[in-house]
């Protein structure tokens, strides 16, 4: 049959467990480029469902955080995110 962990094992695991990030969150990385800025990539594409919400995150980062910011999607909607960055 299957064994349970000792309590000897569980408390050596449970320090490293405590030390990683909580699920979700992002580690923080120094940026190394020579405007100081954050980095920053964000994915999608789909739908303007899909797109929109990506693009009002990359202008909150832009505008409030910041940070350089690149977004990936599909060409069609190329015009929609340059529209609604510009500002």
């Amino acid at each position: 049959g299957a064994s349970t962990p000792s309590t000897a094992s569980r408390e050596t695991e449970e320090p490293r467990l405590r030390n990683r990030p909580a699920a979700g969150s992002a580690y923080s990385v120094p940026s190394t480029n020579p405007t100081g800025r954050r980095k920053v990539m964000l994915i999608t594409r789909g739908t303007r469902g899909d797109v929109q919400p990506f693009v009002a995150l990359a202008r909150g980062l832009v505008l409030y955080h910041d940070c350089d910011v690149v977004l990936v999607t599909e060409l069609f909607w190329r015009k929609s995110c340059m529209d609604n960055l510009k500002d």
